[in-house]
């Protein structure tokens, strides 16, 4: 089905296409949420049809953005859902496990990604196909993800990535094992007393041991709490 809607009230358009992924809430809160500060160049791995992007560049326009994605209906979706916004990226077909064949090595400020959560033969895959690839680690594995990042960003520049809390150690590891040390962490919870669905996570290349905990982040809209 395809269809063109507000993210959010006020917030950019996003157009969905028969055979790209539907992003769900998670892309939008990583979006939302990414620390910009002192953030110029920005690589958004397995875009998509560019949700990422487009909320960074609504955010602050003055960025110089990357769109890679090893789909081509994904990074034609993503050329439009940059112009029907008025922005302007550089979109990339190909695939981060050639990234050093795409990119020169450290040229970004921030890398992030909605990476697929589950490996393969891991839970119940969905049923819609294109929700299933992008879910499901068929093409890039953790560490192909981790990897990558690691060789996009210069010396202490950012990777920001959703993902689930059960593969957190894994995680963790894969990052450390590219030299991206983990450095903040916010759950994502529905109320104050659900355990997190999601975790918004961000690591440095070539930070300082230590992790910063910060609030979580709450979804129900009768919490007292601040929400996003």
């Amino acid at each position: 089905m395809n269809g063109a809607e507000k993210i959010w009230e006020g917030g950019p358009m996003y157009l969905h296409k028969s055979g790209v992924f539907k992003p769900g809430s998670d892309s939008v809160l990583l979006g939302r949420n990414a620390r910009l500060d002192r953030v110029r160049s920005v690589c958004e791995l397995g875009c998509g049809g560019g949700i990422i992007s487009v909320i960074l560049l609504h955010r602050n326009p003055g960025l110089s953005v990357t769109c890679l994605d090893i789909s081509p209906a994904a990074a034609s979706l993503t050329r439009t859902n940059l112009d029907i916004n008025g922005f302007t990226a550089n979109v990339i077909c190909g695939d981060l496990r050639k990234i050093r064949e795409l990119l020169p090595a450290g040229s970004f400020d921030l890398v992030i990604s909605n990476p697929p959560y589950y490996a393969v033969g891991q839970g119940i895959p969905p049923s819609d196909p294109d929700r299933a690839a992008a879910r499901a680690e068929d093409l890039c594995v953790l560490a192909d993800i981790c990897g990558a990042a690691a060789y996009l960003l210069r010396w202490g520049g950012r990777f920001s990535l959703v993902y689930k809390p059960e593969r957190l150690c894994e995680l963790f590891h894969q990052m450390s094992t590219g030299g991206i040390e983990p450095k903040y962490l916010r759950p994502v919870q529905y109320r104050v007393n659900t355990p997190p669905s999601m975790l918004l996570v961000e690591g440095r290349r070539g930070g300082n041991t230590g992790l910063s905990f910060e609030p979580p982040l709450l979804l129900a809209r009768n919490n007292t709490e601040d929400t996003q």
